[in-house]
């Protein structure tokens, strides 16, 4: 079972920082390479938070292939 002591959850806030300054610095990434980039955050809480951002169109999810999912910033038109 997962840790989701207080130490090991970021505030919202601070997570949504970490995702769209990851993104930022490497432009696209896999799922488990941004969940690396939001340690100490669990892979369910930056799942989340990239369900969340991608709804509201500040990041961009797109399929690859193999069941792996490309993360990015959305393109400036």
């Amino acid at each position: 079972m997962a840790d989701t002591s207080p130490s090991q959850i970021s505030p919202p806030g601070m997570l949504t920082l970490q995702i769209l300054d990851a993104l930022a610095d490497v432009g696209e990434c896999d799922m488990e390479a941004l969940v690396e980039k939001c340690a100490p955050s669990t892979w369910n809480a930056v799942f989340f938070e990239v369900d969340r951002l991608t709804r509201i169109g500040q990041i961009r999810l797109s399929y690859r292939e193999n069941g792996v999912y490309a993360v990015s910033l959305p393109r400036v038109a």
